[in-house]
This record gives structure tokens, C-alpha cells and sequence, in this order.
């Protein structure tokens, strides 16, 4: 009753009830199973150090209550018939919206060519071969030819994807597809996302997001409509393929404004989710949104609350894992990471306490991040990406791409440009945070010489294994999907031999222009039995479903990476769960 309290006198006490507040909670952490191969929390964490508050002014933009479900069933939609395809009106995701102008964007692009090398900071030297994690299951899930809204093509695809107990669930710009995770089986799809929210009145949807609430066992799938909206649901029991609800929220402050890049994470009492917006007449602000997850699994009419972040840009909000394993943070403050004055190094990281309390809750700016320095990498602005046979692919810029609670920390990757020693590519770079006192633990950089890594997507088991997925090509090898890992007993700095999710097949080419558009992400999703990893990247492929179709040749891959991992079941476990043994 005594933090109960607290947490309803927050609009009341203001900034200092939150430190109190959040300094108890520090003292508080869950614990991990007896005898399990975690860190321990950080020492601040078990002190109850209190983090410094650096910025509490964020305006509550507004309070929407009772946005009415709209039921659909899976398997009552129907299916996409190849047949009925036409071949003209191309559709493409609209262009990726940056808050700096154009001139600015060709400034830091020009920055980037006078790079300094650095190679004995890269994680590029791999540890010798022997026992280790390796690709255990790979299913081709849905290619250019599926993703077909009303005989339209479409690219790029940005997959995503989720993964529960019996199901890995898969998500494109404009279709998704549900797998039997153990077999690897086709189970539902590939589902237009205009068919499946259509009673909802979503329109032209594109941006996916897709995740599994490990606390709730239930899924969660959304999208971006037309710049303008944000179409959502969640299933009413663990199993995707069965009935969901739906939802839809009227996602702009102003009817000129254009919503872009919404991303999620599952948190205790809400889906948070962070976006853009660009008004008609120029600028860029950013918002951190809260779903009523209790509202939405249960179908009862929904509250979403929104704050106003300024011109901070791309906020990403963090997904909780661990629920079995008895390390997912039970209670407490929602984190998020922005981009700080856009440069690559500095990232902004706030906290939300209590959301659907007096005034929208506590949102607040904790510190300022520097993710370059600990890393010992120089980073600049991503170049475009070369691929065998030409056509360069957009690397897009810095902007956080995950977020991810595992053991105590927060895992965040960026791409960014480095230098190996022979000239700039596009690397991949992940930290890891300590939320309690705002320190980067480690920052590492992926980076080989004449090789772009693009688009990458952190998890971290149980164990503190880390695997690393992304996008790779080079100008004598396609676009494919790769994945590196590391075993927290490996020596700092190193990474074991990388796995092939699925490499590329072709040159890859699209009906937008060069340099072509390949994405916004990729996805690295940790298996809730706390051992595995689920990746999906994206490749070129050669032979398409449909033998007729020319415009675009992207498609996914998903690959299944085992650790052996033993993981244990701090909230009970599952015996049909996979629990990471040999197939």
C-alpha cells in the first residue's frame, strides 16, 4: 500500500516523489533464479542510487480513453490469391522523413569521407571455430511477390517479427505469416494488413511492429496508417493464429502533420510506443505513447496516453525480457532512448513512471548517453550500402534501432559510418546501458574493411550471450542476412565465426531509384525460454513466388540461432516449451 500510494501522489509531489520514488525501486531489483549464469544487478541498483532528474518540463499532449475493439478472426480473412495480381501501380513505403534538412544531411554525409581509421577497436578479428552457437532452423518466409496490397508491389519490406511459446510471427511492410516455431511450418498466411485491419478503417498501412508480451503470453502487431493514424491489436490468448482485437487511434496534433517510425516495447502495465512528426511546414517533434495493455488483451475500450518529447528525434522505447527467467523488472519506470543533437554519439535517455496515473505520470529526461567514446570508434553518417553487380542501397542514418531489458541492462544498436583502416563503410554498433545511473557499461563496433553492416538488431540470452543480426553486402557480394555472436565467457572484444541467416542471390533492384530503399530494421527477437535466438533479415532473391514479377526481388529469412543457454523458470515453465535442445 505503501508504493501504491506513492504512485498515485505523483502529479501531486511532482519531480521529487519521482526521485524517491524510483531511488525504492532501485533497492528492490528481481532477482534471478538460484544458481542461474546472470550479471548481478549493477551495484548502484542494489544501493537505491537515486538518478539525477536533468529535464522533468514534457508536455502531456493528450489523454484518449475508450477507443472501441473491433474483433477479427485469422482465419476468417481471406487468402492473397497470386492469381488476381497485376503488374502496374507500384507501391512504395513513403520516404524515410529526416529531422535535419537535406543540405545539413549532404554536410554530415561529406564529414564522413576524412573518418579516421580504426581497426584495433573493431569487433572484426573472429575467435577460432569449435563448439558454439549455431542456426538450428531457417524458414523463407515472405517475399516481394506476397506482400501485394490490392495488386500493388511494394517495397521496401522492413521485417520484424515475434516469437512465443509455439509461434514466430513474422511482419513486412504490408503482410504478415505465422510459422510453427518448432517445425518451421506454415500455420497462417501471408495476411494483407489492409485485409486484417480493415474493420478498423486503416489505411494504406506500412512501418510494421510486431512483439510478444512474455508476462501476458500474448502478441502484439501495429502500423503506421498513411502517416496519420496507428492501427494496432493484440490477441486474446497466446495462440496468433486465433482472434485478436483491433484498434485504431488517430495518430497526428494537426491535420498536416505526417506520423513516422513508430516503434514498441512491452512494458509492465502498457505497450510504449515512440514516433515522429513532421508538420506541413517544416521541423521535426517526437512522442512517447502508452497503451493500456489490460484494456487491449481484455477487448474493453482502450486508453492511450501521449507526451510531447520536442525536437528530440526517433524515440525507442525498451521491451522487456525475461519474464520466466525471473529477470524481467516487475515494477518501476518505463525507458526510452532519442537521439540527442543528432550526431551520432550523444542519445537522450528518459524514464516514464506511472502513465495512466493523475496527469499522464512522471515522463522525464534522465541524461545524456555517449555511446561513441567508450566504443574507442570514431563514428560519422552511414554511406550508401554497395552491393555486387551496383545500384548502392540506403543505409538510412543513426537513429536507435533496438532497445532491450535483459539482466539488468538496456542493449541498443545504431548504425553508423567507421573506418577498418581501408575507407568508410557502414558498421553496426550495440551498447550496453545501465539505466540506474545513466553509464554506457560497454559500447563494441562491428565493422570490416569493404563490407557495409546495416540495420542491426541486439538480444542477449539469459546467459549474457549476445547475438548481433544485420544486413551485409560488399561490392563482390549480395545483399544478405548475417548474424555474430559472442558467449559471455568469450574474451572482450572478439566475436565468434559469423553465421549465414541467408545470403544474398542476386543483385538487388527496385522500382524507386538508386540509391534503392532496403529498410528501416531488422529484427533480433530472444526465445522466452531465455536461450534462443530468432532473426530475421532481409536478402535478394532470385526466384521469386510469382516467375512473372520484375519490380522489386527483396525477401526475409528467418533463422533460428541456438545458444544452449540453460535458462531457468523463475515464474514456472511450460513442458511443451522449446527449451533450447538438440533437434
Amino acid at each position: 500500500m505503501k508504493r501504491l500510494s506513492a504512485l498515485l501522489g505523483f502529479a501531486a509531489t511532482g519531480a521529487l516523489a519521482f526521485v524517491a520514488v524510483l531511488g525504492g525501486l532501485a533497492q528492490a531489483p528481481s532477482k534471478p533464479t538460484a544458481g542461474a549464469r546472470v550479471e548481478a544487478a549493477p551495484a548502484e541498483f542494489r544501493r537505491g542510487v537515486r538518478p539525477p532528474i536533468v529535464s522533468r518540463k514534457r508536455t502531456l499532449v493528450r489523454i484518449e480513453r475508450g477507443l472501441v475493439n473491433h474483433p477479427v478472426s485469422l482465419s476468417a480473412l481471406p487468402a492473397i490469391d497470386l492469381r488476381e495480381l497485376e503488374q502496374e501501380d507500384l507501391s512504395l513505403e513513403p520516404e524515410r522523413q529526416f529531422p535535419v534538412s537535406l543540405e545539413k544531411l549532404e554536410e554530415l554525409r561529406k564529414a564522413g569521407e576524412a573518418l579516421p581509421p580504426a581497426p584495433g577497436a573493431l569487433l572484426y578479428r573472429p575467435l577460432p571455430g569449435g563448439p558454439g552457437p549455431r542456426i538450428t532452423r531457417s524458414i523463407e518466409s515472405i517475399d516481394a511477390s506476397q506482400a501485394i496490397p490490392a495488386g500493388r508491389r511494394t517495397n521496401p519490406p522492413d521485417p520484424t517479427l515475434a516469437v512465443g511459446k509455439r509461434h514466430v510471427v513474422v511482419a513486412t511492410n504490408k503482410a504478415f505469416a505465422i510459422y510453427d516455431k518448432n517445425s518451421g511450418a506454415l500455420l497462417s498466411g501471408p495476411t494483407l494488413f489492409g485485409a486484417f485491419f480493415a474493420s478498423v478503417g486503416c489505411v494504406t498501412p506500412f512501418d510494421p511492429n510486431v512483439l510478444y508480451d512474455e508476462r501476458e503470453d500474448r502478441f502484439f502487431i501495429a502500423m503506421d496508417g498513411a502517416g496519420f493514424q496507428y492501427c494496432f491489436g493484440a490477441t486474446q490468448t497466446g495462440d496468433p493464429t486465433g482472434d485478436w482485437n483491433t484498434y485504431l487511434i488517430d495518430s497526428v496534433f494537426d491535420e498536416n502533420d505526417f506520423f513516422d517510425y513508430p516503434q514498441v516495447g512491452v512494458g509492465n502495465e502498457a505497450i510504449f510506443m515512440g514516433s515522429n512528426t513532421f508538420p506541413a511546414d517544416g521541423g521535426q517533434t517526437s512522442q512517447a505513447w502508452a497503451i493500456n495493455k489490460q484494456e487491449l488483451y481484455s477487448g474493453a475500450p482502450v486508453t492511450v496516453v501521449v507526451h510531447q518529447l520536442g525536437d528530440e528525434s526517433t524515440p525507442h522505447p525498451m521491451h522487456l525480457q525475461g519474464w520466466k527467467q525471473g529477470t524481467w523488472l516487475p515494477f518501476g519506470p518505463h525507458f526510452f532512448i532519442t537521439n540527442h543533437d543528432y550526431n551520432g554519439r550523444t542519445y537522450s535517455l528518459y524514464a516514464w513512471l506511472n502513465p495512466f496515473g493523475p496527469g499522464g505520470g512522471i515522463f522525464t529526461r534522465l541524461g545524456i548517453l555517449d555511446l561513441a567514446t567508450p566504443s574507442g570508434v570514431p563514428a560519422a553518417y552511414p554511406n550508401d550500402t554497395e552491393q555486387l553487380g551496383g545500384n548502392p542501397v540506403q543505409s538510412n542514418d543513426w537513429s536507435p534501432l533496438d532497445l532491450d531489458w535483459r539482466n539488468g541492462y538496456l542493449w541498443a544498436t545504431t548504425n553508423i559510418l567507421c573506418n577498418p583502416g581501408s575507407g568508410p563503410v557502414t558498421c553496426a554498433r550495440w551498447a550496453r546501458i545501465n539505466p540506474w545511473n545513466q553509464t554506457v557499461v560497454e559500447s563494441r563496433v562491428l565493422g570490416t574493411n569493404g563490407e557495409w553492416h546495416t540495420f542491426a538488431s541486439v538480444g542477449v540470452n539469459h546467459c549474457q550471450d549476445v547475438a548481433l543480426g544485420y544486413s551485409k553486402s560488399s561490392a563482390t557480394s549480395y545483399i544478405g542476412a548475417y548474424v555474430s555472436t559472442r558467449l559471455r565467457s568469450d574474451p572482450p572484444g572478439r566475436l565468434r565465426p559469423e553465421l549465414t541467416c541467408k545470403a544474398g542471390e542476386t543483385t538487388f533492384h527496385s522500382f524507386d531509384g538508386v540509391p534503392h530503399r532496403w529498410g528501416d530494421y531488422t529484427e533480433m527477437a530472444v526465445d522466452p525460454n531465455g536461450s534462443d535466438m530468432w532473426y530475421v533479415g532481409e536478402y535478394s532473391k532470385l526466384n521469386l513466388a510469382d516467375p512473372t514479377f520484375t519490380a522489386t526481388n527483396w525477401a526475409v529469412a528467418v533463422c533460428k540461432v541456438d545458444f544452449r543457454c540453460r535458462a531457468p523458470h523463475g515464474h514456472g515453465g511450460d513442458d511443451d516449451d522449446d527449451e533450447g535442445e538438440d533437434d
